[in-house]
């Protein structure tokens, strides 16, 4: 740095005298000094060397001379200020500038770890309140479908008591009777019905009497002596004019199921005049039971 240099720096002229460079250094130094809001340590550092290499210029040092003709009191003077000037403030900013900065640093480290903290418990209570919420949501879930399967549970066995119920199993079978299906199923459906003990089945037989085929008129009649239906002698007499044997037959063994023969007189008549001597044998012998 040149003497040219440091006038410039600290805004002097060249013919300056010493009060006005130290007026000039103090006014420059509360300007940049670093801990003044837009202080600049560089432009600081350099005005602190042109001071003090102004110092040391030969016209500085004529000017300190005169006020100080004693050499001894011009070193005196130079010491003191030197001495001044290690004691000031300045002299002193770099070491406070790094207690400061480990201050600063200490500071900032505590924060940090201070936010950090702050944001893992943030963290946890998130993660505990998604957590709760989970477990609230899957108990509302599970106490759902363990309703949703109990009204099921009810549902099923209400359907499966009104199935399995006997009316309704009477009405099932009589559907089969009465429906278009095979005489093996209306055959196993009459079955049913004698299973059942059901007299209220007396509709679907008579259907089946008066439409069914020879096996299905067969098997009703069967039903009809096992479930003991007395008023099913009509039915009984129009199938005693029918040609079929097995029928005429089946007519005198339901009789024979039923028991109260003195209803069914004019029945037991029409099987004693039968072509079918079996018919006639069977008649004779339940007339006789029945009237001595």
């Amino acid at each position: 740095m040149t003497v040219p240099d440091c006038f410039q720096i600290l805004g002097l002229p060249t013919n300056a005298c010493l009060n006005d460079l130290k007026m000039a250094y103090r006014r420059k130094a509360k300007k940049y000094h670093p801990d003044r809001n837009g202080g600049d340590e560089r432009q600081f550092t350099r005005l602190h060397e042109a001071y003090a290499l102004l110092l040391e210029h030969q016209s500085f040092q004529s000017l300190a001379y005169e006020a100080y003709p004693d050499s001894s009191a011009r070193e005196t003077d130079k010491t003191q200020h030197y001495e001044a000037f290690k004691k000031s403030p300045e002299e002193k900013t770099p070491r406070e500038a790094n207690k400061r900065s480990v201050r600063d640093k200490a500071k900032r480290e505590a924060e940090e770890k201070r936010a950090e903290e702050i944001g893992r418990r943030k963290m946890e209570r998130k993660a505990s309140q998604r957590k709760t919420a989970f477990a609230e949501k899957s108990r509302k879930e599970q106490f759902k479908r363990e309703r949703e399967r109990n009204r099921r549970e009810v549902r099923e066995k209400a359907q499966r008591e009104e199935t399995n119920s006997p009316s309704r199993r009477v009405f099932a079978a009589g559907e089969i009777i009465s429906g278009d299906n095979s005489d093996r199923k209306k055959i196993q459906a009459i079955h049913t019905l004698i299973s059942l003990k059901r007299k209220s089945a007396y509709p679907f037989l008579k259907e089946a009497l008066n439409k069914g085929s020879e096996k299905v008129v067969i098997a009703s009649l069967e039903a009809i002596g096992e479930l003991k239906i007395l008023q099913a002698g009509p039915e009984m007499g129009s199938l005693m004019c029918s040609d079929s044997v097995k029928i005429r037959r089946a007519v005198i063994n339901t009789l024979e199921l039923i028991g109260r023969k003195n209803q069914y007189t004019d029945i037991l008549n029409m099987a004693l005049k039968d072509k079918d001597s079996l018919i006639r044998q069977k008649a004779d012998s339940l007339y006789k039971r029945t009237y001595g």
